[in-house]
């Protein structure tokens, strides 16, 4: 029915030139009459009987041509895949009609991206988490005593770190401008309270080095304080200013902390004795500085294994990712009633411009996915079906709970029903990201050079790859929806691969160009 030849382009697209047989296409011909004839009565002629030379006349020719390479390509595009050995990553495009008499079509195919890890089993990065040293254990403890400081009067003169009380009222005076006389305006008395500092602040209020000028002052002192703000002031607004304030000392206070004891340790944590606060505070900063280091590890390990693989990948590819990544910033734009085009314009951009800023970030994004999916891979991480329902579960509260109102177990049903294709889409990128979440634990234990771990219980998802999913916690009265049903939701999304084979090997047609190209029908 048809011959191909291929050629692999340098933009790991397929070039595949297809002849179709005179059989293959007379059979089209009579496909394409009976069908257009259906649709539209021809004169003359019962509906679906109309010869094809006559649906040409009655339709025009660019419009048959664009049925026949349809019919034609929805007939044999699947075998022409298979005989050309070529496996899409996204649906194939017709670049032109190479001649109509035979009937030639040029098709060029996005081909699956090709990724070699390298030996990535002998990958091997430094694992060296650091160590929480005595006296980040101690300024926790100073911290603790600090939350529950008692302030205590005192009758003496005031010293750095006292809180003075007062009375506050000033003026100020603006620069005086040429030929001008400045104004002096007064500020309302007002009570305060100020720490004695031991440097002078650059942003203290109400100007700088003015607690400072608090030390040795003591109850029943009155101050006169002034400042003018230098022609070097970081705050420019306020070069050439004169403020005078009049001060009276109401009172001094002095922090005091409390000791600390078993007594305290046990009235204000969870715990019973200093020495297992001391431990709790050592062992909670380690896990919290495990935490972040492993999180840095896991992405230095990634980085590592990007750098020595070999990836190819089709540009449409990354093309549809590009305009992906500006859809969502459009939506996110849109949320929050700004227009992605009117805030462009503003930044004095076109968005050609915004796109190609975009471009390397986009890609480098879509070379660690690529990567990091092929590790999944080569290392056999699936996701079971624990961990399906689980999720499943966590996705269909979220579509619930989005909703802003409880629902009933039918109300509820007829959500799922009618939102089941975003319930779909949103629970398979969720399990994606699990995956690589998954994938980048397991990536991070062979860099450090460590056995296969032993399966976890899988009873319910590692906490780490929970981050993954943005997911609240928690469970809600909206659990009545079972969570099985999610799950046999998405089982019977599985059953339909075959209609996804059929949308990865589908094909674009545009004849109304490509039908320049060539002879006549």
């Amino acid at each position: 029915m048809f011959k191909v030849t291929k050629e692999i382009l340098p933009t790991h697209h397929a070039k595949l030139v297809v002849e179709f047989t005179s059989e293959a296409v007379e059979r089209a011909k009579r496909k394409v009459a009976r069908k257009l004839s259906l649709q539209t009565r021809v004169p003359g002629f019962r509906p679906g009987k109309a010869p094809y030379g006559v649906v040409v006349r009655h339709f025009g020719e660019t419009v048959v041509r664009e049925e026949l390479l349809d019919t034609l390509l929805d007939d044999y595009y699947s075998q022409i895949l298979d005989e050309a050995e070529v496996q899409p990553a996204l649906p194939g495009q017709v670049k032109q009609v190479v001649s109509w008499e035979p009937l030639v079509v040029e098709i060029e195919v996005p081909l699956e991206p090709e990724v070699d890890l390298g030996d990535y089993k002998a990958l091997r990065v430094p694992y060296e988490p650091p160590q929480v040293d005595e006296e980040e254990v101690e300024r926790a403890l100073e911290n603790l005593r600090r939350m529950h400081v008692r302030m205590e009067t005192v009758d003496r003169p005031a010293q750095v770190g006292d809180v003075v009380q007062m009375t506050l009222k000033g003026k100020y005076t603006p620069p005086a401008k040429e030929g001008e006389t400045p104004e002096t305006r007064h500020i309302p008395e007002e009570e305060v309270s100020l720490l004695v500092k031991e440097d002078e602040d650059p942003e203290e209020w109400p100007f700088p080095g003015f607690s400072k000028q608090l030390e040795g002052a003591k109850k029943g002192d009155k101050l006169t304080l002034s400042y003018t703000y230098p022609d070097d002031a970081a705050n420019e607004s306020m070069r050439g200013y004169t403020f005078e304030y009049e001060v009276e000392v109401q009172e001094v206070q002095t922090p005091v902390y409390p000791d600390l004891t078993d007594e305290f340790v046990k009235e204000h944590t969870e715990y019973e004795t200093v020495e297992d606060l001391r431990k709790g505070i050592r062992s909670n900063l380690e896990e919290d500085r495990r935490s972040q280091y492993d999180r840095e590890y896991r992405e230095k390990v990634l980085e590592a294994l990007v750098a020595q693989s070999q990836v190819r990948y089709p540009q449409a590819m990354l093309e549809t990712m590009l305009q992906e990544r500006v859809e969502e910033i459009r939506q996110y734009l849109a949320q929050r009633d700004v227009d992605l085009e009117e805030y462009l314009q503003e930044q004095g951009k076109t968005l050609e411009e915004f796109k190609e800023e975009l471009r390397s970030e986009v890609e480098e994004d879509l070379v660690r996915d690529l990567v990091l999916d092929a590790f999944v891979k080569a290392e056999g991480i699936e996701v079971n079906q624990q961990e399906v329902e689980y999720w499943s579960h966590r996705v269909l509260v979220d579509l619930l709970q989005a909703q802003g109102k409880k629902l009933t177990e039918a109300e509820a049903r007829r959500l799922l029903r009618r939102e089941r294709g975003h319930f779909e889409y949103h629970l398979q990128d969720v399990l994606n990201r699990y995956l690589h979440a998954k994938g980048l634990e397991q990536l991070a234990a062979l860099a450090r050079g460590e056995e296969e771990d032993e399966k976890e219980d899988e009873s319910e998802p590692a906490e780490e790859a929970s981050e993954v999913a943005g997911q609240r916690e928690g469970p809600t009265e909206l659990e009545a929806v079972q969570t099985r049903e999610a799950a046999s939701e998405v089982s019977e999304s599985e059953a339909q691969e075959e209609g996804k084979h059929q949308a990865d090997t589908s094909v674009s047609v545009s004849v109304s160009e490509s039908s320049k190209e060539g002879g006549q029908a």
